[in-house]
């Protein structure tokens, strides 16, 4: 990178996977951004955006959540919490995993990743052990999660059958 500039993207991606460089050293990938429609529209509408960590105790994601963090605090751009939750339990995991063997599915680069759900102590825990962003980062990052879910309007699924038109 040349210059600091923010949200800057590469020639390389052809708009498929784009790499944004949001300043010195740091990467982001959007997956399917065309037109830089996702970096102009996180930085006009910061209100209404968020930017995900999680609570994995691998290097990658503890990189990554360092990188956010530089993001975050560069934006204005506020935190939620996710869990990637596949499995109930420790039970429910290794479920899950007999599952996968028989039917031949491997993901490498789960190695590492917590799995299962949490509750809030344990995901506090969680971040404390991963030692990667500071206490009331994380701590503000679960509460806005419920901020994200207060904010959604109510609205009703529509059950309806629909056809296409021929």
């Amino acid at each position: 990178i040349k210059d600091n500039s923010p949200l800057r993207n590469t020639a390389e991606d052809f708009g498929m996977n784009r790499l944004s460089h949001l300043f010195k050293d740091t990467i982001v990938i959007i997956n399917g951004e065309k037109g830089n429609f996702y970096r102009v529209f996180l930085t006009k509408n910061k209100e209404r955006c968020f930017l995900e960590l999680q609570h994995h105790n691998v290097s990658r994601q503890k990189e990554l959540n360092k990188k956010l963090l530089l993001l975050s605090y560069s934006n204005q751009i506020p935190f939620i919490i996710t869990t990637d939750t596949h499995a109930l339990n420790d039970v429910h995991l290794e479920g899950r995993s007999i599952l996968q063997k028989a039917k031949n599915i491997n993901f490498e680069d789960e190695k590492g990743w917590d799995l299962t759900f949490k509750t809030y102590d344990e995901l506090v825990e969680a971040y404390r052990k991963q030692n990667a962003l500071p206490e009331e980062v994380y701590l503000e990052a679960i509460n806005n999660t419920n901020v994200m879910a207060d904010s959604v309007e109510p609205f009703k699924l529509d059950y309806s059958k629909k056809y296409p038109k021929l």
